[in-house]
């Protein structure tokens, strides 16, 4: 079954158009990629995010799990190549879009422990 709620987002990378989103998937390779469940992860990150002290490897490897989907045998170099490629005020957004768009947690900034309910109906976005 598919997460209705989840929307790409768009960036490109060698030339190509690259659909980034966080699946069932890239989650597992993120635990993997840490050691921590997702929830841990997640909830490091929106609070680093909330005090503006996120990392760029965990920026980094968020970036490289919504790389997957699209391209399977994406390295974290990969995902550094991007990232340099989007600039860090446009690397936070995507992270921050991609996150959210998950469909799994709330908007990146807000309360981990306060879920918002807010609908996530956006359109697809462009990096």
């Amino acid at each position: 079954m598919s997460n209705k709620k989840r929307v790409n987002v768009t960036a490109r990378f060698k030339g190509k158009n690259l659909k980034l989103c966080l699946t069932f998937n890239s989650f597992c390779e993120l635990e993997d990629h840490y050691g921590q469940n997702i929830t841990q992860i997640f909830t490091k990150y929106l609070n680093d995010f909330a005090a503006q002290s996120v990392s760029m490897r965990d920026s980094r490897a968020v970036l490289w799990a919504s790389m997957l989907e699209t391209l399977p045998d994406a390295s974290l170099r990969d995902a550094g190549e991007l990232g340099e490629q989007l600039g860090q005020e446009k690397l936070s957004e995507v992270v921050a879009e991609v996150m959210a768009n998950s469909g799994l947690f709330g908007e990146v900034g807000e309360d981990p422990e306060k879920p918002s309910g807010k609908p996530r109906g956006k359109k697809p976005s462009t990096a």
